[in-house]
């Protein structure tokens, strides 16, 4: 960090700021196995949300929360903002409980689990698995007690795992895409506790061993046909020729990678678009040989067909809940709450739809099962309700239109109170007689007229309650430039709608910090030393924002190395020695 921060004034530009700082934080492991933990900071300029990279911070033992707590507020330090971090967003593993929980005691202006965020894009990955779960036999489901199924089954898994390696044509995974394995971990313990829920719940009857069988059998077969597909130039393009064929647009199949969020859902789309081309492409004669891959064995029948229609849309659903909540530099964490409600209000649609599929509204019951377990974390922290409540279109009004408990607005009002009152609203100024003799000259009876009417002022002037007590502002579609407007105008509510609405609600941009990384250490460029790694990725998020670091002294930093680099070079080639013979 020496290095870096002789070269910017990044640390200035964001000591400078006059809020609250926010920070996401992640572990990534680069190409040449170098593991690094990624720290991006997030903040309100010119009246948009900017991030940019603090730090990757080499990883010198096991990823643990304690550790994990230590290197940021060592990195915090560096840059002298620890005391002015308020949320933290990060994905849900079991380390950042820990990690948050002491980096309050590290940093104890730090408001830790009150001002935690759960990666929102980590937990819609996570309940799209809780529906894959009646589709797999990696659960608490069993296999089934068909044996010819079980049997067909195994060998489905064997072609896809023999033909997972993608040899020549190794498809490169988006780091920002991609899950790390302690996380999948944790995910798949999660997902297994969802399952025996599910079990238990009655809502729905059991799953009968032939509404097992079709799920499963429908994702096995599909996930190996598209392996089949992508690992062969000569299928692709004969796919490409059936697509022609029977009058669709050409299109190529995706691999479902256990990995990367959204896979599966893209793989079923991808599929249901290209079906007539499939339905085609599986029974001819050259890819059906005695020694092929005899693609045939992996044709869907329509019953399974049928169950892939009636899947997608659930899976849809999460689809674009992902790709809204993964957007950067957008106010989005007062978007959390109405997305939970919305996909409750799909998934009980979804249950309770007896014209779906068995296993179908049993997918559903499971993902139902794992939102409302992380809708009930987001009572935890603070930041979810205040955010909504600053929004000018939302206020307190939405809670009662979604029909919340009084008890539940009732929290969420003296939440928002408690934390104006001790953090923000502006402090009263008594008034200094002795500055002006003219008031002690006043008359008792002239000045108790005029005192009273400024205790009537003085009542009414808190900008929380003006606020609560005020209409919504439908046309504020931009509550971040809604509110710097209101902060120009020196409303004092704006410094903290600010700083709330501003907060994270993904951890997607340090996920897409370690994609700059995998680009500054490539496989071309794997010797590059992890000091050269740090210091290319942070300037190079610094360099994105006007103004924030030198680059006139960066690059006179640069040449004076070259030159010292030359000279040492020259030294050492006039001290060699040459003997004659």
């Amino acid at each position: 960090m020496s290095t870096i921060n002789k070269c910017t004034i990044g640390r200035s530009y964001i000591q400078a700021y006059p809020g609250k700082l926010h920070i996401c934080a992640d572990g990534w492991t680069s190409p040449n196995v170098v593991a690094f933990i990624g720290t991006t900071v997030h903040c309100i300029l010119d009246g948009k949300i900017v991030s940019a990279i603090l730090d990757f911070i080499k990883a010198t033992k096991a990823h643990t929360g304690v550790y994990l707590a230590a290197r940021i507020a060592e990195c915090l330090r560096e840059y002298k903002i620890q005391d002015k971090i308020m949320g933290f967003t990060a994905d849900n593993a079991a380390n950042n409980d820990t990690l948050v929980r002491e980096l309050s005691v590290i940093v104890p202006s730090f408001p830790g689990k009150k001002t935690r965020v759960r990666c929102f894009a980590h937990i819609l990955n996570l309940i799209v698995k809780a529906i894959l779960s009646p589709f797999s036999r990696k659960t608490s489901i069993g296999r089934s007690s068909d044996s010819e199924i079980d049997t067909e089954l195994d060998m489905i898994e064997e072609e896809m795992n023999a033909g997972s390696g993608m040899g020549d044509e190794e498809v490169e995974l988006d780091d920002d895409d991609e899950i790390a394995a302690d996380v999948q971990m944790s995910d798949n313990a999660d997902v297994e506790s969802i399952d025996e829920e599910a079990d238990l719940d009655g809502r729905l009857d059991p799953l009968s061993s032939q509404d097992i069988n079709v799920g499963r059998l429908s994702i096995a077969k599909l996930r190996t046909l598209a392996t089949k597909i992508v690992n062969s130039p000569t299928i692709k393009e004969d796919l490409q020729d059936c697509c022609r064929k029977v009058g669709i647009p050409v299109g190529m199949m995706v691999r479902d990678v256990s990995t990367r969020w959204n896979s599966t859902a893209d793989l079923i789309q991808r599929a249901l678009e290209l079906e007539e081309a499939l339905k085609v492409l599986v029974v001819k004669t050259e890819f059906n040989k005695p020694r092929g891959v005899r693609l045939a064995r992996f044709r869907l029948s329509a019953e399974e067909w049928s169950l892939l229609r009636n899947l997608s849309p659930l899976l849809e659903v999460f689809s674009l809940a992902t790709k809204r909540i993964s957007q950067s530099r957008i106010p989005l964490l007062h978007e959390v709450i109405p997305i939970f409600d919305k996909i409750t209000e799909a998934l009980d649609d979804f249950i309770d739809d007896v014209e779906r599929p068995a296993c179908v509204r049993h997918a559903a019951l499971r993902e139902l099962l794992m939102l409302n377990k992380y809708y009930a974390l987001t009572d935890d922290s603070v930041v979810y309700r205040i955010a909504m409540i600053l929004h000018p279109r939302h206020k307190m009004m939405y809670f009662t239109k979604a029909k919340w408990e009084q008890s539940w607005i009732d929290t969420a009002g003296r939440i928002i109170r408690e934390e104006w009152t001790e953090n923000y609203k502006p402090k009263d100024k008594p008034v200094n007689t002795a500055q002006d003799g003219s008031l002690t000259r006043t008359s008792s009876f002239a000045r108790k007229y005029f005192d009273s009417l400024n205790d009537d002022i003085a009542s009414t002037a808190d900008a929380l309650e003006e606020w609560l007590a005020s209409p919504v502002v439908n046309t504020a579609l931009d509550p971040v430039d809604y509110w710097t407007q209101m902060d120009r105008a020196r409303n004092p509510l704006a410094r903290m709608a600010l700083d709330y609405l501003s907060i994270p609600a993904s951890s997607t941009d340090v996920e897409r910090s370690f994609s700059r990384g995998g680009l500054t250490i490539s496989k071309l460029r794997h010797s590059l030393s992890d000091d050269s790694a740090r210091a290319a990725c942070v300037m190079g998020s610094w360099a994105s924002l006007d103004d924030a670091i030198p680059k006139d002294r960066i690059l006179a930093s640069f040449k004076a190395k070259r030159q010292r680099s030359k000279k040492k070079a020259r030294t050492d080639n006039s001290s060699i020695v040459i003997v004659d013979d």
